[in-house]
């Protein structure tokens, strides 16, 4: 351990616990720390028991954040698959209502899925959605976001020359 340094981490996670951080919420922040098994399955089924509540009220936009979250704490689980499903009920939702801004997340945490599980083309695909809804609501800090996640895919597929393109433009 010696030889070990921390790293700077983005809001405040943990350097190994996973979810150990900050989360942005409407109305602040939150810190979450799950660093037991027990307390994953804790959350996940918080969340679920959340998303039964907002749909029971009709609150689409909120169960669209519910889910997003949801599927970001599967895929922390390492439960692609129900986080991949979780995703597609959300955009499915965001179609619905068309709240194209609440889409944009998703396709891009969709996109994140499958560049994780080596779906490469799905995931530009997605991403290049998302930039489109982003560039259409004028969302900056979205586009930078999504930009830099194309670049994580280029250079996933070792196309380095448009992975620093994407990074550059981000």
């Amino acid at each position: 351990n010696r030889e070990w340094a921390p790293e700077r981490t983005r809001d405040s996670a943990h350097q190994v616990l996973v979810p150990a951080q900050n989360f942005p919420t409407r109305d602040g922040w939150i810190v979450v720390f799950c660093n037991t098994d027990k307390f994953w399955q804790e959350l996940v089924e918080a969340l679920e028991a959340q998303v039964q509540a907002q749909e029971a009220r009709e609150s689409w936009a909120e169960l669209l954040a519910t889910l997003s979250k949801l599927a970001t704490v599967l895929r922390e689980l390492s439960d692609e698959g129900r986080a991949r499903a979780v995703l597609d009920r959300a955009y499915g939702l965001a179609g619905t209502i068309e709240d194209r801004q609440g889409m944009a997340p998703t396709l891009r945490q969709l996109a994140v899925l499958y560049h994780l599980q080596g779906g490469w083309e799905r995931a530009l695909e997605l991403h290049h959605r998302a930039l489109g809804l982003q560039k259409e609501a004028g969302d900056q800090g979205g586009i930078a976001m999504t930009l830099g996640s194309i670049a994580e895919v280029f250079h996933g597929k070792g196309d380095f020359r448009k992975a620093l393109e994407h990074y550059e433009a981000s």
